[in-house]
Parts: structure tokens; sequence; C-alpha cells
């Protein structure tokens, strides 16, 4: 029997190959999604943040200019 030199992959293997990388770019978008869910969220509340500070720095400033 003579050998082409040729590589053969069953139906199967090239499913499961193209199953795994399917998983891996669902999960890849998951992580993505729910990182930039958190960064806006860290976002927002740090600009509250920012604008309660501000809130408490004009109260001192009018509270020692009296």
């Amino acid at each position: 029997m003579r050998h082409d030199g040729g590589m053969h992959m069953s139906a199967e293997l090239v499913t499961l190959v193209l199953v795994g990388v399917g998983f891996v770019i669902i999960y890849g978008g998951m992580i993505f999604a729910g990182l930039a869910w958190f960064l806006r969220r860290m976002g927002e509340r740090f600009d509250k943040l920012d604008q309660r500070f501000d809130e408490l720095d004009c109260e001192l400033r009018t509270f020692s200019a009296e």
C-alpha cells in the first residue's frame, strides 16, 4: 500500500476542532463583554464619587470663607 503523503482527517475530527474553536470564541467574547460591563460600572461609580468629593470641597470652601 502506497502513501500519497497527504493527511486525511475524519469528519468527526474536523467537527470537534470547529466546536473547540467556537467555544474559545464564545467564551472569549463573554469574558470581553463581562470586563467591559465591569469597567463601565466602575467608571460610573468613580464619576459619582468624584462628583460627591467636588460637592464636599465646595461646601468646605464656602464654610471656610465665612
